[in-house]
């Protein structure tokens, strides 16, 4: 569906509409792959994959700016319940320099609150134009110096993950894309997260998830998560040919939210461990996750000390396999 949001004079005087266009879209698709096609691989699959309908349980809404009946700039939002993700800002180089992103970011945030969205994260570049863009819309860094961001409305963030509430395990699927990326942005959690995608301390997993996503739909890896029935992901595990070891070892990684912890187990249940060597990495302090492991067959390869540094204290990490 395409929906007309505003009709806006900009900086040169050109007058653009701004829209709103749903997916699945037929009419729009080409022109919205167009615009997308120099970020490659994942991210164009993930567009044409919703545009097509082929992304059920997520919401992925399209905000173009058009001149001329022509789209010369857009942003996504990815979005499950109160959680989304703002992805895919662009315009085309002719007519940056105008005000376009900020009035598509503006539009976009108004919609996206309209709608029961509370909590955004992004990713780009720390101080950037970009970064500075966010930063006035009331984006703030994760951590200190990180291009790593969030937006949130909600007047409690950690009443998300409410441990009394009842949880399931799933496999990875399109409707955890925003719910996952928000439990990664958490800071009282372990510091290593995924080995994978190199994910330590709070972060965003707009394009991390998808290399998870696209392999476990394709059979080529293993992914799982742990929700409740808010809906929030409270822990996620992954399970990966290792790149660096000719994919004759695969790569487990296991991140919960701590008061969820204790379910480690019922995450690894999920999996299919057999077959071969499987290593995870986790912080040395992780005795609920190193106790679940060894349940599930698992011992102390090595202990690698201050492998990591957060702050500047040293992280010492534990490697486990089986």
């Amino acid at each position: 569906m395409d929906e007309l949001l505003a009709r806006v004079s900009v900086r040169s005087g050109e007058k653009l509409e701004f829209r709103r266009v749903t997916s699945p879209d037929q009419p729009r698709r080409d022109e919205l792959v167009r615009l997308y096609t120099h970020k490659g691989d994942p991210w164009v699959w993930q567009i044409t994959q919703a545009l097509d309908g082929q992304t059920p349980g997520l919401e992925a809404i399209f905000y173009t700016a058009m001149l001329e009946g022509r789209i010369i700039g857009g942003i996504a939002i990815e979005k499950t319940a109160w959680a989304g993700l703002l992805s895919h800002v662009f315009v085309v180089p002719e007519h940056r320099r105008k005000g376009i992103a900020s009035l598509l970011i503006e539009k976009m945030l108004a919609d996206f609150r309209g709608h029961g969205g509370r909590f955004l994260t992004l990713g780009t570049g720390f101080g950037s134009p970009a970064y500075h863009i966010y930063r006035s819309f009331g984006f703030v860094s994760m951590i200190e110096g990180s291009g790593q961001m969030v937006l949130s409305d909600l007047d409690d963030f950690d009443a998300v993950y409410d441990a009394d509430r009842p949880v399931s395990v799933a496999p990875i699927a399109w409707r955890h894309w925003p719910l996952a990326s928000a439990l990664f942005t958490i800071k009282e959690g372990r510091f290593v997260r995924s080995v994978y995608h190199r994910a330590y301390g709070p972060t965003e997993l707009e394009g991390p998830f998808l290399f998870s996503l696209r392999p476990a739909l394709e059979s080529k890896a293993q992914a799982a998560v742990l929700e409740t029935e808010f809906p929030a992901v409270a822990g996620m595990a992954t399970l990966h040919p290792d790149p660096r070891w000719s994919e004759q070892v695969r790569l487990l990684d296991l991140f919960l939210h701590p008061r969820f912890e204790r379910q480690a187990g019922k995450l690894l249940a999920a999996l299919d461990l057999a077959g071969g060597k499987v290593q995870c990495h986790i912080d040395a302090t992780a005795d609920t996750l190193a106790a679940a492991l060894a349940e599930h067959g698992f011992r102390q390869e090595a202990l690698l000390r201050a492998q990591l540094m957060s702050h500047g204290k040293p992280i010492d990490v534990l490697l486990m396999s089986r």
